[in-house]
């Protein structure tokens, strides 16, 4: 008899991949939207291709998580990044 809970629910591949989007288009960051250009780079077909080709890798559900995480934590410093040199200095 297992003395750790056992899991309710699981979570699929497609399910943690379409989390991932959910943040990337947060900040219009996905393929279609009009998302950040910088010169002729377009970051959310940049984005595309490599979920698609971390995708393509099969990676088990705790990396794809552990991808999640790390583009949510970048997201997040860059807006924590913007809002400081919003603030003026006193």
């Amino acid at each position: 008899m297992s003395t750790q809970p056992e899991p309710t629910d699981e979570i699929s591949t497609d399910q943690s991949w379409r989390m991932i989007w959910n943040e990337l288009k947060r900040v219009g960051l996905a393929p279609g939207q009009s998302g950040p250009l910088e010169a002729s780079i377009d970051w959310g077909e940049n984005a595309n291709q490599s979920i698609e080709g971390l995708k393509a890798l099969n990676l088990p559900i705790p990396a794809i998580c552990h991808v999640g995480i790390l583009v949510q934590a970048a997201i997040r410093a860059a807006e924590i990044q913007f809002r400081r040199e919003k603030i003026p200095e006193n």
